[in-house]
């Protein structure tokens, strides 16, 4: 039997109680299902919510705050609730388990995300589950991840998962809201690149308790299977033996989003391509469109016909052809002083390489969905 590499995001919904606090029952399947799979010989991450879940009670709150500073003051109460929790239940099965507490901050820097990737490289080898969460205590709006399905789908993508499983409490995508329409179906396979064409898939389901909702799900579908990992959206059903087995083997219940990336991208393009800031942008002439998108070449300064930005030697900024579409990002390897000298003066011959080939990323390359205008905004 192949042994696969495995994502598992939990949601609030599948650890909360009615009144939305921490259920040790709730908890406990969540490690039962979680341990049957490291049993099978699997390597599992797991990225759980449920600090503020196990935090609110204990100072005070009599219902789930609302504000963010009551929030981050639960969470940061629940986080050690909840790890706690997750340990003791873990070594009862023998098994060792890991904390990781993320913001946004070492995703898009470079160099802690390589330390990053190390890091759960080593923790898996080790044969330790890394537990992951956001750093709600923490973390400020502009270095959110937003949800724990985007961070589940970050985290399938830089450790070459095979799979990506979103339990939540509802059982799959469906084409209207089963809620209300007794004719909605739901949707057991579909491919990404089917997914983004699809228009009338509902997007309302999902519990009122957790951040992310089903069209955090999607997003972090398209994401994930950008990235190579197969991603699965469904319900968290302790009934059915060796859930997650069951799931990767195609019976879970929920609906699967298949990758059609052909060649998942190497971690350096994915940080490129998904986490760098940008600092700029350049446009190009229709010669080196083609080089880019068809001869499989790197960029010249020969093709550039102008740049905006304030950029360093190892940024990252938006290239455009000359009718303004954006047709991928890329890193530069000159500042942007020393490429406006070379455009006007033309310093150099042969035209040196601005974007190298090896640091390129077409919109060909990765799904439209995640190479928008939003993505490309420009960091000052």
């Amino acid at each position: 039997m192949h042994k696969s590499k495995i994502v598992i995001k939990i949601g609030t919904s599948s650890l909360a109680s009615s009144s939305g606090a921490l259920s040790e029952d709730k908890l406990h399947q969540v490690v039962t299902i979680v341990s049957e799979a490291m049993e099978a010989g699997h390597q599992v991450i797991l990225v759980s919510s449920g600090a503020i879940a196990a935090g609110y009670e204990r100072i005070g709150y009599p219902v789930r705050p609302e504000t963010t500073k009551a929030k981050q003051a639960a969470a940061s109460v629940g986080q050690a609730i909840l790890m706690n929790a997750y340990q003791e239940a873990f070594m009862k099965r023998g098994i060792v388990s890991a904390q990781l507490l993320l913001t946004k901050q070492e995703i898009i820097q470079e160099a802690s995300y390589h330390h990053l990737q190390n890091t759960m490289t080593e923790l898996l080898q080790r044969k330790v589950l890394p537990i992951i969460n956001e750093n709600d205590s923490t973390s400020i709006d502009e270095l959110t991840f937003g949800d724990n399905d985007h961070l589940a789908s970050l985290v399938s993508g830089f450790i070459h998962a095979d799979y990506c499983i979103l339990y939540t409490d509802v059982d799959g995508i469906y084409d209207k809201n089963p809620k209300l329409d007794r004719s909605a179906k739901r949707i057991r396979t579909i491919t990404a690149s089917e997914l983004e064409k699809r228009s009338d898939i509902d997007l309302r389901g999902g519990s009122s308790q957790g951040t992310g909702g089903m069209a955090a799900k999607l997003h972090a579908a398209l994401q994930a299977s950008g990235m190579g990992a197969s991603v699965f959206i469904g319900k968290l059903d302790q009934r059915i033996p060796s859930l997650v087995e069951t799931t990767i083997n195609g019976d879970g219940p929920g609906t699967y989003i298949i990758s059609d990336q052909p060649v998942p991208l190497r971690s350096k393009k994915q940080w490129i391509a998904f986490h760098s800031p940008v600092s700029g942008e350049l446009t190009i002439d229709e010669g080196a469109v083609n080089a880019l998108l068809s001869a499989g070449k790197s960029l010249l300064a020969v093709g550039i016909l102008g740049s905006s930005g304030d950029f360093n030697s190892g940024s990252t900024v938006i290239v455009r052809s000359s009718d303004a579409s954006v047709i991928g990002k890329g890193r530069v390897r000159l500042s942007s002083d020393e490429l406006n000298q070379q455009l006007t003066h033309k310093m150099k011959s042969p035209s040196p390489v601005v974007i190298h080939r090896d640091e390129w990323i077409s919109v060909n390359d990765t799904y439209r969905e995640r190479m928008t205008e939003h993505d490309f905004t420009i960091h000052e």
